[in-house]
C-alpha cells in the first residue's frame, strides 16, 4: 500500500483541479493507496458531525527495530450529537413568526391546570421547530444563489422589469446578510460589540475559537491514565461531581447559627413574603439578558420580552405559584451544567469551572427574588462587607489596608 499525505487547499476553485489530480494520480496506480491528510472538503454535508469532526487519529508508536516510527491509523465513529431547539434571534425579524408563537401557545388549553404554561411552551416550541424548518432556509446558501441570479440579471440587457426584480434581489440579500449576522452574533456571545456592522466574519470567527477552546476530547483521571472515549468521559465527570458535591457526614450548625442576631426584622419579612404582582415579575423579566444562554427548554430572555403580551398571564400564574406553595416541577428546575475552562487545553476537572444554565422561567423567580432582597441588603449587611453589595467594591479593603499599614510606619507623633 502507497501513503500520500494531502493538504487541501483553501481555494475552492484550486481544490477542485487537487482533485482531479488525485484522481488521475490514483487511476495510473493498480496497489491500493491510502490518502491521509486535511482536505479542506467533505463529501456531502452528513460527513460533517459537530463543529471539528475528528474521525480518525494518527499516531506514531517508538521505534525499536528500526530507526522508523510505526504509524498507526485509528478510525474512530465519531457520535452524532442531536441539535436541541433553541429559539432564534433572527426569527423575530419575520412578522409571521409573532402568528407562529401565538398560535403555539393558543393551542393547548389545559383547563384548571396550574402549570399549563409548561404546555403551551412545549406546543409552542413544536410549533416554532415545523415553520422554521418549512420557512427558514441557510442564509450562506440562498445569498450564493441570488449572488449567481443577480450577475446574471445585470450582465444581461436591462429592462423595467429586470430592474425591479435587481432592487428585489438586492434586498433579499441584505436580509439575508443581517439573518446570518444576527445567527452567529448569538453563538458569539459578545457584549462588547452590537449587530449592525456586518460583523458577521468576526462573530463566526469567535464562535468556532471559543467552542474549540470549550471543547472537550480527553481527560486525565485521578491515577494519570487518558480517557477518550465520550461515554467514558461522561461517567468520570459524573462520578467526579457526585463526590464532590456529596457531603461526606452531617454537620450540625445549629450552635454556630444560633450566636449569629436575627438581621431580618418582622416589616422586613413581611415585605420580603408579600404576594408577588405581576409588575413584579415583568420588570424581573425585563432586566435580565435576552440574549443569554438558554436552559434545556431552549426559551431564552429575548423570546419572553419580544412576545410578553402574548405570554405574560401564563408565565404570572407559574411564578405566583411557585412562591404560593413553594414547588416547581421537574420541567422548569432542571437545568444544563456546562464546563468552561480555566486554563488553555485543561487536562484534568479540576482545570474546568462548571456553570449552570437554567430555563429563564427559573431565573424569573430568583429574580424577583433577588430583586426584593436588593432594597434591604443596606440594612442586613454588615457595613464592613465590601463584596455582593451594590456601591461597594471588595478593592476598597485593599485600600483602606493599605491606609492602615502607612498610618502605622508614620515616623514623629502622629504615628501610633
Amino acid at each position: 500500500m502507497e501513503c500520500n499525505f494531502i493538504y487541501g487547499n483553501p481555494y475552492f476553485g484550486r481544490r477542485k483541479e487537487q482533485w482531479r489530480a488525485i484522481t488521475a494520480n490514483n487511476n495510473n496506480k493498480g496497489e491500493p493507496q491510502l490518502f491521509i491528510g486535511d482536505f479542506n472538503d467533505v463529501l456531502s454535508q452528513e460527513e460533517k458531525i459537530g463543529l471539528h469532526p475528528k474521525p480518525a487519529s494518527l499516531k506514531a508508536l517508538p521505534a525499536i527495530s528500526s530507526n522508523h516510527c510505526p504509524l498507526v491509523l485509528d478510525i474512530n465513529q465519531v457520535q452524532k450529537i442531536e441539535k436541541s431547539f433553541k429559539f432564534e434571534a433572527f426569527w423575530t425579524d419575520h412578522e409571521e413568526c409573532k402568528n407562529i408563537v401565538r398560535k403555539g401557545w393558543e393551542k393547548e388549553d389545559v383547563q384548571g391546570c396550574v402549570w399549563k404554561g409548561i404546555t403551551r411552551m412545549e406546543s409552542c416550541k413544536e410549533e416554532l421547530r415545523k415553520w422554521s424548518k418549512r420557512t427558514i432556509k441557510r442564509a450562506d446558501k440562498e445569498i450564493h444563489k441570488l449572488k449567481e441570479e443577480l450577475k446574471e440579471l445585470q450582465d444581461s440587457d436591462l429592462t423595467q422589469e429586470k430592474h425591479e426584480k435587481t432592487q428585489q434581489i438586492k434586498e433579499n440579500i441584505a436580509a439575508l446578510w443581517k439573518q446570518e449576522e444576527k445567527y452567529w452574533g448569538q453563538r458569539a456571545r459578545l457584549k462588547w460589540l452590537k449587530w449592525g456592522d456586518k460583523n458577521t466574519s468576526f462573530f463566526h470567527a469567535t464562535t468556532i475559537q471559543r467552542r474549540g477552546r470549550n471543547r472537550i476530547d480527553k481527560l486525565r483521571n485521578e491515577a494519570g491514565s487518558w480517557i477518550e472515549d465520550r461515554k467514558e468521559i461522561m461517567k468520570h465527570i459524573e462520578e467526579h461531581f457526585d463526590a464532590l458535591f456529596t457531603p461526606s457526614n452531617n454537620r450540625n450548625c445549629e450552635s454556630v447559627i444560633s450566636k449569629i442576631p436575627a438581621r431580618v426584622t418582622e416589616s422586613m419579612n413581611r415585605e420580603l413574603t408579600s404576594k408577588v404582582t405581576d409588575e413584579e415579575i415583568r420588570k424581573a423579566v425585563f432586566s435580565m439578558g435576552s440574549l443569554k444562554a438558554p436552559g434545556l427548554d431552549g426559551l431564552n430572555g429575548l423570546f419572553y420580552q419580544k412576545y410578553w403580551e402574548i405570554i405574560k398571564k401564563e408565565v404570572c400564574a407559574v411564578v405566583r405559584e411557585f412562591f404560593t406553595n413553594g414547588v416547581l416541577p421537574e420541567e422548569i428546575s432542571e437545568t444544563t451544567v456546562v464546563l468552561t475552562p480555566k486554563v488553555k487545553d485543561p487536562e484534568e476537572l479540576n482545570q474546568l469551572r462548571p456553570i449552570s444554565c437554567c430555563n429563564f422561567i427559573y431565573k424569573i423567580i430568583t429574580r424577583v427574588i433577588v430583586l426584593r432582597l436588593k432594597g434591604l441588603l443596606q440594612d442586613i449587611v454588615s457595613p464592613t462587607q465590601s463584596a455582593f453589595v451594590g456601591g461597594r467594591l471588595i478593592q476598597d479593603n485593599v485600600v483602606i489596608v493599605q491606609e492602615v499599614y502607612h498610618s502605622l510606619n508614620r515616623k514623629g507623633r502622629e504615628g501610633s
